[in-house]
């Protein structure tokens, strides 16, 4: 670990909790239309510390952490659910495929949204991070006339108050029935702040 200048180790990050304060929603809230049981296996998150040097002033630690979702292209792809850097976190398209491998709610782009959505919740969770930190997402929609009403109307239920920015696009989707994968962005501005 680099030490700062007079011989002093910088504090170690504290990585028993990952779920900031802020994160921890009220139970009404946390009400879903799914069965919670069939939300993916649980996550394996790992983080890794670097530290960066740059000029006159002390070092600062930069913490990565990452979270595998247990998506079946994962590893064949090489990439992650999630991966935070510092006080940004940026999390991989996500689609409404169950652990079972089957579809969750073919063609209701409403229903696989709030799936969609939790299992995001899910990874940056793994991350220390939460839906209230999401200032961007992006959807990708089987079909614009077809999967709008019911994602738009899901991604407002969710993210009220939050409101991050939002871009839709039409694309062909890989499996029958599936109506939306969505990606976010999040940022951690507390951290940015300190």
């Amino acid at each position: 670990m680099a030490r700062r200048p007079g011989g002093v180790s910088p504090p170690r990050p504290r990585l028993e909790s990952l779920t900031p304060a802020r994160c921890v929603e009220a139970p009404a809230r946390r009400a879903r239309l799914h069965d919670e049981r069939s939300l993916p296996r649980p996550f394996i998150a790992s983080v890794t510390l670097y530290s960066t040097h740059v000029g006159p002033k002390a070092p600062q630690m930069v913490v990565i952490r990452t979270a595998r979702g247990g998506g079946r292209f994962e590893e064949v792809g090489s990439y992650v659910r999630a991966r935070r850097v510092g006080p940004f976190v940026f999390v991989a398209g996500t689609t409404a495929v169950e652990p079972s491998g089957k579809l969750h709610a073919p063609g209701d782009a409403y229903a696989q949204t709030h799936y969609i959505l939790d299992r995001i919740d899910k990874a940056l969770g793994e991350v220390g991070s939460c839906l209230s930190d999401v200032v961007r997402t992006r959807a990708f929609l089987s079909d614009m006339g077809a999967a709008a009403g019911g994602f738009i109307r899901a991604h407002g239920e969710r993210f009220r108050g939050i409101e991050p920015v939002l871009t839709g696009v039409e694309a062909g989707l890989t499996v029958e029935g599936m109506m939306v994968e969505i990606e976010v962005d999040a940022v951690l501005v507390d951290e940015l702040e300190s």
